[in-house]
């Protein structure tokens, strides 16, 4: 697999509405579908991502979901996210919405 089939599968995922990202087991960023994030950031102020590293990083773990906050200088949007790991890499792929956005009833 080669990093540009990765980033454009997880370009395809954010057409969808959800923003994804692949982490290591310390939390840096190994690719994103937007450039939002570099590659190499410390992604841990990311509660969906720090829950990932507290449980250890490693691949034995299920997947978990969470509802969380992003906050910036002005405002703080509630979020829902789940990491899933990654095989023996010890990655995990991360997708994240807006909670409002998720729950949102369609008709």
């Amino acid at each position: 697999m080669t990093c540009n089939f990765l980033i454009r599968r997880l370009q395809e995922i954010n057409l969808g509405g959800l923003t994804p990202y692949v982490v290591d087991s310390q939390g840096r960023l190994i690719a994103g579908a937007t450039p939002d994030y570099a590659t190499g950031q410390d992604m841990t102020n990311l509660e969906i991502v720090k829950n990932f590293v507290e449980q250890g990083g490693k691949a034995q773990f299920v997947a978990a979901t969470r509802e969380f906050s992003i906050s910036d200088a002005k405002n703080s949007i509630k979020m829902l996210g789940t990491y899933s790991p990654v095989g023996n890499l010890d990655w995990a792929v991360v997708v994240q919405k807006p909670r409002a956005e998720a729950y949102r009833r369609r008709l």
